[in-house]
Order: C-alpha cells, then structure tokens, then sequence
C-alpha cells in the first residue's frame, strides 16, 4: 500500500486529499485528510490493508467512508473561542510525543489538551486537539488541564461488574481489582491526574492504591499490601502496553 499513490488518486478523482502523520497515542499513523475548510475528517487506509486491495480500490473505499463522514456544518469560529474550549476541554494521556499538541508532562506521561465538538442532536461528538498556537492566543495555561479534567465523569467499578457489563452472561468472582474509566469507556486513563477521585476512592475503601495504566481508555487499580513487587508491577505495565 502506497499511500502516497493513494492520495494522487483521490485527488484525480476531484477530491481535495492530504496525507498527514497523526499521532495516536504512543504512536504515529498515517493519516489521509479529505475536503475543504478548517475542519475536515482523517481516514487511515491501513484498516483496508488486510483485505489485500489494490491502491485504487483502497482508495475508492476511503471516498466512500468519506461521503458517509463527511464533517457536519457547523461554526467553526464558535469551537475556537476561549469560553468554549475551558467549557468543553478534556484530558488524554499518552507517551511523550514532540508535536504541535498543548500538553502538560505528568509523572512518565503526557497529558493532552483536546476540546469535545457536538456533532448532532443525538449526542455525537468529534474532538480537536489543542494546539500550542490556539493556546498561546488564547492565553490558556497549565490550570486548564485541571478544569479539563473536572469535565469528564469517571466511574469506578470491580472487575468483576467491568466483565458483566460487556459480557453479560460472565461471571468472575471478587479478585480485589477495580477498574476505572470515562463513562464513555473511551480516553479513560486520564483519570491518573484525577487526584480528588482516587483519594476519595482511597478513603472509601481505607487503603492505599496501587494505579495500573492499562490501556489509553481505562486503569486498573487494588489495593496496596505491605510487601507488594513494585517492580512486578512495573514489569505488568510494561507488558500490557507493548
């Protein structure tokens, strides 16, 4: 797959076509922007490259996943002002990556500014991230990730009920791990800088706690016991996340 090809192809077919490097996460996707304007969706041809197509026929299908997406009408302007972003920011943690991105180190992470965009009346949203330029004109600084952050309601639940709730038919017994995330179940990890929420979790349930960053969208959290492996932990950690 050339996607490079892909886009002159794109573009032949009277479509406005940019390839991008996006991150996501600890990694960088290649990425391919359709249309005119401000804000235009990004599609990723990779997710085509199993079912061996050709670089015309991928991109025949990016067209069609676009003309299914395309962006939504909306004002632009309104989603760049200063009250919307503080109104509407949220938190995503990621490993260290030097881009354009507003962020705040934390810990070994790195959280991410990003501002939540209603799409429809049904309660659909796309996001953008916070550049460092739109938060230098808008005079943002580092408290925002803090409002941000109050934005999103976390939940807490055992393993246990976090397997019922996809599986409904399973049943695991108490293993003393809980797991945490957004109410979306997406971008959840971003409870980690949540201090409020983890010390009134840790006060409910008497203990200290011990937080596992398992993926970007959810943490797993126990209790801490006298003699525990912090360096198992690390180990743990480290191979959820290769």
């Amino acid at each position: 797959m050339n996607i490079n090809k892909i886009a002159e192809i794109i573009e032949e077919k009277g479509y406005k076509a940019v390839v991008h490097e996006i991150p996501k996460g600890s990694i960088v996707k290649m990425g391919i922007s359709l249309g005119e304007g401000t804000v235009r969706p990004t599609i990723y041809p990779d997710q085509f490259e199993a079912f061996e197509l050709t670089d015309d026929e991928i991109a025949d299908k990016v067209i069609e996943l676009y003309e299914k997406n395309k962006t939504p009408n909306f004002d632009t302007s309104n989603i760049m002002k200063k009250d919307y972003v503080k109104e509407n920011a949220f938190v995503t943690v990621r490993r260290p990556i030097n881009d354009n991105s507003y962020t705040k180190s934390f810990l070994d992470l790195q959280l991410v500014l990003n501002v939540k965009v209603s799409l429809s009346e049904d309660d659909e949203f796309g996001s953008y991230k916070v550049s460092e330029k739109q938060a230098e004109v808008l005079g943002l600084k580092e408290d925002i990730f803090d409002e941000a952050i109050n934005n999103t309601r976390f939940s807490v639940m055992t393993m246990g009920e976090a397997v019922k709730s996809i599986a409904p038919d399973e049943e695991i017994p108490d293993c003393g791990m809980y797991i945490v995330s957004s109410e979306r179940r997406t971008q959840g990890a971003a409870a980690i800088y949540n201090k409020e929420l983890f010390k009134s979790f840790a006060d409910l349930i008497d203990s200290d706690l011990v937080i596992i960053p398992s993926s970007i969208h959810e943490l797993i959290v126990e209790k801490y016991v006298s003699g525990i492996s912090i360096d198992e932990l690390n180990n743990m950690v480290k191979e959820i996340n290769e």
